[in-house]
């Protein structure tokens, strides 16, 4: 899947430029109900269930929404997109998503996601949202790469907007303006705007590194696209 493709280059391009934190425990896998108890374990449990192939632990540790506007830009029509942001993902499009992040990632970083260690790093709000920057580390080359996660009623989950918004907005742009006017789009561009905190985190924090000016411009375009201010 291209997508994920870029999102696994963006990854290892970050941490081949970034000085490694402090080591934490390896990760296990833990089903919980919805996210998890901290920001660290969030990132690690995310790992352990993709590399143990437990999509359904994978649901609990992501925002859903954010999950179905990823799958959107592999070609899925704004009909498809509602009424996957309205009764749930396919169990066979997110296992698809899924498993190719985690078959591409070795062959992309050279390393298991199981692998990875996982520290615990800062916490911030934007528009009383509450989310913290999680530092990821590779075991056998130097450097780390950054992932944001967001409280959610209480727990944590991977935010892939934070995360990866210098990575999809552009795309994301450019899907939007192939979509027919209608309720369907509509749906669409209110799943996208409720995700404003979120590609500001990705702004503020640059989990990827540096934004370029353009790159930046396109996060802002996006949300102006879908009526979420810029």
């Amino acid at each position: 899947m291209r997508l994920v493709a870029l999102l696994l280059v963006a990854i290892v391009l970050v941490a081949a430029c970034t000085t490694p934190t402090e080591p934490s425990t390896a990760p296990t896998v833990t089903t919980v109900a919805t996210g998890s108890p901290t920001p660290g374990e969030a990132v690690r449990q995310l790992f352990a269930a993709l590399d143990a192939e437990q999509v359904v632990a994978v649901e609990d540790l992501v925002i859903e929404d954010q999950v179905v506007l990823m799958i959107a830009l592999e070609g899925a029509s704004a009909s498809e997109v509602a009424a996957m942001l309205e009764r749930g993902i396919p169990e066979t499009s997110e296992e698809l998503f899924w498993t190719s992040f985690r078959d591409t990632f070795p062959r992309s970083t050279g390393e298991h996601l199981a692998d990875l260690i996982v520290a615990e790093d800062s916490m911030f709000t934007i528009e009383e949202v509450h989310f913290a920057t999680v530092d990821v580390s590779f075991r056998a080359e130097p450097g780390v790469s950054h992932w944001i996660v967001q409280q959610v009623d209480g727990r944590w989950k991977v935010d892939l907007f934070a995360t990866f918004g210098p990575v999809v907005a552009l795309p994301l742009r450019l899907w939007l303006a192939t979509l027919p006017a209608g309720p369907d789009t509509e749906t669409v561009k209110a799943a996208i705007a409720r995700q404003r905190p979120s590609l500001l985190a990705a702004l503020q924090r640059q989990p990827l590194g540096p934004i370029e000016p353009g790159v930046a411009q396109q996060i802002r375009g996006l949300l102006v696209d879908v009526g979420a201010g810029g």
